[in-house]
């Protein structure tokens, strides 16, 4: 750790949740840090740092097993976090959308799962995890709680629109990412990337799906 850095919320900083997530699917097996190192692009130096941050805040734990390191999810990781991805969730990503199309003002709670026809009570679970995530702020007042985007999810739907071209060719590929698709990711925008996607195994290969987010931005363009 950085002397004199204070981490409150470790899962705030995007690389740590990034790593996170990777470890989380990879529990059974665990991975090594030069793994992790191509997967984020990310230096070894740089790695370890986050890593140190999610071992000092049990969230994960390392095993050394013949002169490797392999890492682990530990158990203080939030309840939440199992969910898994923010946006893989057709409610959570109509959420997110009709919170960003509000021209910049607040939404209504009640609005908001009126308009989704959903109940409040889980309007308000899904919207805990978008918030989790900082994709959206909560003003909560004493009877009233208002709905905002962020700069992070305006930025997420900037780099979607300019990114249709690469969401077209893995949807036409089928999630599989080759060549040409990887070329056109840029480690900058590899945080995002991962707000765009999530993925599954299938037999030997990782597929990776269009979260409904992208998928109804994909729409409105092919309209």
């Amino acid at each position: 750790m950085v002397l004199g850095e204070k981490v409150k919320d470790p899962l705030k900083h995007e690389i740590r949740y990034l790593l996170l997530n990777i470890i989380l699917s990879h529990k059974k097996t665990g991975i090594r840090i030069v793994d992790l190192s191509k997967m984020t692009g990310r230096k070894n130096h740089s790695l370890r740092h986050h890593l140190d941050i999610l071992e000092k805040k049990r969230l994960v734990y390392s095993k050394r097993y013949t002169h490797q390191l392999y890492y682990y999810p530990d158990s203080g990781i939030p309840k939440h976090t199992s969910i898994g991805h923010p946006l893989e969730n057709e409610i959570r990503s109509k959420m997110l959308e009709t919170i960003l199309n509000n021209n910049g003002k607040g939404i209504h709670i009640g609005a908001l799962y009126k308009k989704l026809g959903v109940s409040r009570n889980y309007t308000l679970r899904c919207l805990k995890v978008l918030k989790y995530f900082e994709l959206i702020d909560l003003d909560q007042g004493s009877y009233n709680t208002y709905c905002h985007s962020t700069k992070r999810s305006e930025n997420l739907i900037d780099y979607v629109n300019n990114k249709i071209s690469l969401f077209r060719s893995i949807k036409e590929e089928e999630g599989i990412l080759t060549k040409d698709i990887i070329d056109k990711l840029d480690a900058s925008g590899i945080d995002y990337f991962k707000l765009c996607v999530y993925s599954r195994k299938r037999g030997h290969d990782t597929v990776y799906y269009l979260t409904p987010f992208v998928e109804h931005i994909l729409e409105k363009h092919e309209a």
